[in-house]
Formats: structure tokens, C-alpha cells, sequence
């Protein structure tokens, strides 16, 4: 029920591949076409994909005997981007997996060239809150298995994005302890209950 973050390379990305695009970035795929191995931008454009605030395009690609799955994330024009979107888009990425039948082991998140670095508080703020859910009365319950997370960031040190990662964290265990406190019932909320 956690998630673990790991700084990775284009070249090594696994699981679930989700790539959070600007406008501008449709422009420029040619490493995402080598990686994929077929016309992205043909493709993209079939689908009248536009890179508009959270527009969503998932595509599974059949690589030999494996199927993958990628799914495009539109972050809108650049210059109009902020942290309250960026927070948005990335908690979408972590709750869409929460949300899903079978359990994700791993995924990849590649950031587009230029994203400014800062705005990687919100992208990380965003993943670890799309990663909750109180379940303990639901008959359905969410897909909360432990997730790794493989981060494809640009010219972020490894120290500063674990930084980052450590902060979010810890701020968003007390989040979640909040949230389950205020979601279970009144009766249960007493020195025995909560001790």
C-alpha cells in the first residue's frame, strides 16, 4: 500500500508508461517514436490528440508476445501551466491505477523536455495523493497494492528529487492519517479505538 520511487532513464522504462505532454511537446516525440518503435505523431494526430488540459489517450502496443500500455496525459500550453494542474495530472496518474481491476507493479512516468523543476513538488504531491483510499466499509475495494514508480526526470540530481520524494512523503502519511480519522465512524473514535 505504498509507493516507492526510483529515478530512471528513458531507455530502461517498464509497466504502465505514462507520458504528460505539453502542447509544445507534440512537436518534438522523436525519442518516445525510437523507444515505441512505430510513428507516434501519426498516430497522435489519427486520434486528434491535442496535449489540452488533462485530455487523456491510451494506446496499448503489442511489442512481439508483450502488450504495453501508454497513456498520454495533456498538460496544455506551457506558458499557462501551474501547480494546481501539474497536482491534478499526476494525482490522475496514481488514482487511475488504484481504480483499475488487476494490480500494477510498476509504471513509468517520463516528464517532458522543459518541464521546470519547480513544479516536481507538485508532480510528486500529486502522485502520493492519487495513491489513497478508505476502503474498510466498501465490498469494492481499491487496487492499493505497492507501487514502484520509475521517474524519467531531466537534469535533476538524484539527492534533491529524494529530497523531494522524502518531504512529500511524510507529508502526505499525515495527510492520509487525517483523511482515515475524519472518514471512520464517530463510535470508533474514542482513547480505546484510536489507541
Amino acid at each position: 500500500m505504498s509507493l516507492q520511487f526510483n529515478k530512471a532513464k528513458l531507455a530502461s522504462a517498464s509497466g504502465t508508461l505514462f507520458l504528460p505532454l505539453f502542447k509544445e511537446s507534440l512537436k518534438r516525440m522523436d525519442s518516445f517514436q525510437k523507444l515505441l518503435g512505430f510513428d507516434l505523431l501519426k498516430r497522435l494526430h489519427s486520434y486528434k490528440f491535442e496535449a489540452s488540459t488533462m485530455e487523456r489517450l491510451s494506446l496499448e502496443l503489442l511489442h512481439g508476445k508483450n502488450l504495453s500500455n501508454v497513456i498520454l496525459i495533456g498538460l496544455g500550453a506551457k506558458r499557462d501551466i501551474d501547480q494546481e494542474k501539474i497536482f491534478k495530472a499526476f494525482s490522475f496518474i496514481t488514482y487511475s491505477e488504484t481504480q483499475k481491476k488487476y494490480r500494477t507493479r510498476e509504471m513509468t512516468i517520463v516528464y517532458p523536455g522543459g518541464f521546470n523543476n519547480n513544479l516536481l513538488p507538485a508532480s510528486i504531491n500529486g502522485l502520493n495523493n492519487g495513491h489513497y483510499s478508505y476502503d474498510k466499509y466498501k465490498t469494492k475495494k481499491s487496487n492499493m497494492s505497492n507501487l514502484l514508480i520509475n521517474l524519467v526526470v531531466g537534469k535533476v540530481p538524484a539527492p534533491t528529487l529524494n529530497k523531494i520524494i522524502d518531504k512529500s512523503t511524510k507529508v502526505f502519511d499525515g495527510l492520509n492519517l487525517t483523511r482515515n480519522l475524519v472518514n471512520e465512524q464517530p463510535f470508533s473514535i474514542n482513547s480505546n479505538g484510536i489507541g
